[in-house]
């Protein structure tokens, strides 16, 4: 019974742990321009902070295909009036409500689970067009709106995600690492009671 109850919870363990090791299968690295997700956000909105978390969290790992830049837009007027305009090219409309995550021609409203891998995705498509459209990119350059551009550190630096010094602002990238190394555990020991179980 002991067995059987030990394998429920490693089995139990895996499920809940597949969804933060989701492998995302990488185009071949060309000369390709980069692709930009860029996040709208609202200074301290819950969604915006784990869309902020999960980016960051990725560090370099996608670094030769995409970059992500943030606008907080709740108390910069000039970058919630580039929200709007943004909002309307890619066919929504921006009323405040946060996070507004642009790729390409493409938009997400909210974050939640799957979301960060649904805009990677997004992002490496738009890494192999040849016709990629950088809707935000075409509206800074046809209209100044005097904005205030993130790097993904700077907008979780101010959320209060991560400390406001170098060595902190890296240990973010290794979080994916560890989260591997944790279900390869649970699948070892999952194994090792099924090899226990055998005897």
């Amino acid at each position: 019974m002991k067995k059987v109850i030990l394998s429920t919870i490693a089995i139990m363990l895996m499920f809940v742990m597949m969804p933060f090791v989701r492998a995302i299968e990488k185009p071949e690295v060309t000369d390709h321009e980069k692709v930009t997700i860029y996040i709208f956000r609202g200074e301290g909105c819950g969604h915006c902070q784990n869309a902020i978390s999960y980016f960051y969290s990725l560090g370099d790992e996608y670094a030769d295909y995409l970059e992500v830049k943030a606008y907080e837009v709740w108390k910069n007027a000039n970058n919630a009036s580039l929200a709007k305009d943004v909002a309307a090219e890619v066919g929504t409309s921006f009323t405040g409500g946060v996070p507004l995550i642009v790729v390409g021609e493409k938009y997400v409203g909210g974050f939640g689970e799957g979301t960060g891998a649904e805009l990677i995705q997004y992002a490496l498509d738009y890494y192999q067009d040849e016709e990629y459209r950088d809707v935000v990119e075409e509206k800074l350059a046809n209209k100044s709106y005097d904005e205030t551009v993130e790097t993904i550190a700077e907008a979780a630096i101010s959320e209060g995600l991560i400390g406001g010094n170098a060595a902190t602002q890296e240990t973010g990238k290794y979080d994916t690492l560890i989260i591997i190394g944790i279900f390869v555990v649970l699948i070892g020991g999952f194994a090792g009671l099924v090899i226990a179980g055998k005897k």
